[in-house]
């Protein structure tokens, strides 16, 4: 006769996963951070969930350190980067600026800081428009921190290491109730450098 397997275990409290992210990410205050601290070591579902939250970030990790990953980071992700001794180029643009960008063979990530104001504003999206072929992509309900007051953009550096030249617009677009609106438009203009 087979064994069952485990069941998992339910949180009576359901604890939105957002919550966890909040904590793992350190961005909520110490009184929340010490409550669901106390919570996790009294809940085997939520110990658990937080251990999946954590090993799905760590897979994350390595995907953008291997530069196969393009996302939207929180701006501490760079920071991480940058104190574990990897090459980050930044970018920093306001709404509607445009920048002249390149990537090294010794950049290890480039960023891009988009500014943003981000009061009241409860769901964004990213869209990410490729103006030589056209190609569309948006980004939907994208992480963002209001008292940051910029976005994040890390693009694959793979994707555009062998690229001689790229425009990339994006536009950070506001979702509410009455519907949508751009907070910013940012232009990247990509020329390849080979020192």
């Amino acid at each position: 006769m087979s064994k069952a397997a485990n069941p998992v275990p339910i949180c009576a409290e359901a604890i939105d996963v957002r919550r966890w992210l909040g904590y793992w990410l350190d961005e909520i205050d110490a009184a929340e951070s010490s409550r669901l601290e106390a919570h996790m070591f009294e809940c085997a579902a939520c110990a658990h969930a937080l251990e999946r939250l954590v090993a799905l970030g760590s897979s994350i990790r390595e995907l953008h350190k291997r530069g196969q990953l393009a996302t939207i980071v929180p701006a501490a992700f760079v920071d991480t980067l940058k104190n574990a001794g990897l090459s980050v180029r930044e970018y920093r643009l306001r709404p509607e600026d445009s920048v002249l960008c390149t990537v090294t063979p010794r950049d290890d990530f480039v960023v891009g800081h988009l500014e943003a104001p981000l009061e009241g504003v409860t769901r964004l999206d990213a869209i990410i428009e490729q103006l030589e072929d056209g190609s569309v992509v948006r980004l939907e309900d994208i992480p963002f921190n209001r008292r940051e007051r910029e976005i994040v953009l890390v693009p694959s550096i793979h994707e555009l290491r062998p690229v001689e030249t790229l425009t990339m617009r994006v536009q950070v677009v506001a979702l509410d109730d009455g519907g949508e609106r751009v907070l910013g438009t940012y232009t990247f203009n990509h020329r390849a450098t080979r020192d």
